[in-house]
């Protein structure tokens, strides 16, 4: 009998190897090998209790992109894993990060506290959060792309709120294609937390085109959220805290997202995304403005619904063809004017584009250390350089200086200033060898655009004059991150004990 229970034990343990199982030496409750032939079977879902048990590190489940810093934290981000246990086995559960499932025989012990829920309530689990904390579900939960949480369950779903705040109620409704999660309050003192937490993040790469892919990443996917905006279909979508991360128009966001989601899922899931997404993004402006000038602050206003669905909203957004993009999603759709628009173009300034993602290299200001600053460069590169034609397929639209050069502009950035509609090869300036590209006559609508660009300029060549261009922007960032939100208030500085 002896040698039959070590023949047990042993084919156990290789099993165990074969499934990675974790050293389980610190939870409260160890099998016996004696009684239980294979004690890895039913430990699958157990968290053990936060007071016992020490947190695990993340290892390659919280890797970022080759060349950046991972952020310390003083708690990583709660990671539940799939599996079922003897007590749940027709339960499932998956929380992805990353949109990616968590790997099979890890476990992480992060200081989970289980709310226990009565018979047809679903089971919520608030790390580190107050029994008596309230939070209410309605519908069934399905989860896409954007945002929201997910869960599954025999009758009703598990959703897991990451860090909630025990003072702050969350609102989700979890009905298909729906609102999924509203903030119930945005104080004054977390929006600062947000901005200080951008710029601990920014401040760990110390590979300054990395810094400058984060910091531009954070407008553009605030941008994309909001840029889908169409009151003409439905849903008309807008800033929902939601994208299509398969659509070649949101390629590289996955980047900016894995940072984001980390520090949401740590500290800010009581807010909406959309909420969330524009408040990183206005921190990532004001750290980068000249003098810290361009602080949004006042004008910010949150209660942005998140959606759990938003199909084909890649497909929405402008291309870089020309300004006949620009025109239908900032002036037809979103109801703007051109110096408005031209103020949102002018976020080029900040970051590079890479070829993997969008098809084009190179960036709008001289080099990387100027595209780290949040400036009216972008318009001065736009009249200081001639700029010409490349051939068609190559990375960027329109190259200045030697071959090669990292400078780029695109049509649609071309088009602010000179009519190349005609898609006629011709160069900015012209000279003997280049025909001259021809501005719009007057009573083109577009002179309105070519108007702007010279605003933004602030005055003769060589001033400093940023004020021009960061008042219209703000404007136009307010009005893009708005576009169909009704209800939108400003920040509190009182409490947010509900």
């Amino acid at each position: 009998m002896r040698v039959i229970n070590n023949v047990v034990v042993l084919i156990c343990g290789a099993v165990n190897l074969a499934y990675a199982r974790p050293d389980l030496s610190n939870a409260t409750d160890t099998a016996d090998p004696d009684s239980t032939p294979c004690p890895f079977a039913d430990f699958w879902f157990d968290l053990a209790p936060a007071e016992e048990s020490d947190q695990d590190e993340l290892g390659d489940d919280a890797s970022i992109e080759e060349g950046a810093q991972q952020e310390d934290s003083e708690q990583p981000s709660p990671v539940v894993l799939k599996g079922s246990s003897s007590n749940e086995t027709a339960s499932t559960m998956e929380l992805r990060r990353n949109n990616e499932p968590v790997k099979k025989g890890r476990v992480f012990r992060n200081g989970y506290k289980k709310k226990q829920s009565s018979a047809g309530t679903p089971n919520i689990y608030l790390p580190n959060a107050d029994q008596n904390t309230s939070t209410n579900q309605s519908g069934s939960n399905q989860n896409q792309n954007g945002g929201g949480v997910r869960g599954q369950n025999r009758n009703t779903p598990n959703i897991y709120l990451p860090n909630a705040d025990p003072s702050t109620s969350t609102n989700i409704n979890t009905n298909e294609g729906k609102k999924v999660r509203s903030s119930r309050c945005f104080t004054t003192k977390m929006y600062d937390e947000i901005d200080a937490d951008i710029m601990r993040i920014q401040r760990s790469f110390t590979n300054v085109r990395l810094r400058g892919s984060f910091l531009g990443g954070l407008l553009r996917m605030a941008a994309h959220d909001a840029m889908d905006y169409d009151p003409g279909r439905s849903p008309p979508m807008g800033p929902d805290g939601c994208y299509d991360p398969n659509h070649p128009n949101n390629a590289g966001l996955d980047f900016v997202r894995s940072q984001i989601d980390q520090l949401y899922d740590q500290k800010y899931s009581y807010l909406s995304k959309a909420d969330f997404w524009v408040a990183c993004a206005n921190a990532a402006v004001r750290q980068t403005s000249i003098g810290q000038q361009l602080n949004m602050k006042n004008s910010f206003r949150w209660g942005r619904q998140d959606s759990n669905s938003c199909f084909s909203q890649g497909a929405r957004l402008p291309s870089t063809r020309g300004c006949s993009q620009t025109e239908d999603v900032f002036l037809n759709r979103m109801r703007m004017t051109w110096e408005e628009a031209v103020a949102l173009m002018g976020a080029h300034t900040l970051g590079h584009g890479n070829r993997v993602n969008s098809g084009h290299q190179g960036t709008w200001a001289p080099n990387n250390n100027e595209a780290m600053v949040f400036d009216k460069k972008y318009y001065e590169q736009l009249f200081r350089h001639n700029w010409q034609m490349s051939g068609q397929g190559l990375s960027q639209d329109w190259r200045t200086g030697n071959f090669g050069s990292d400078q780029m502009m695109l049509n649609t950035d071309v088009c602010l200033a000179y009519n190349i509609d005609s898609g006629v090869p011709c160069c900015t300036t012209g000279n003997f060898q280049c025909r001259q590209c021809p501005r719009y006559p007057s009573g083109s609508p577009r002179k309105a655009a070519e108007a702007a660009v010279l605003k933004m300029l602030g005055g003769m060549p060589g001033n400093t004059n940023n004020g021009p261009f960061y008042e219209s922007f703000e404007r136009a960032w307010n009005k893009m991150t708005s576009a169909g939100q009704n209800t939108l208030m400003p920040l509190t500085t009182q409490d947010c004990s509900i």
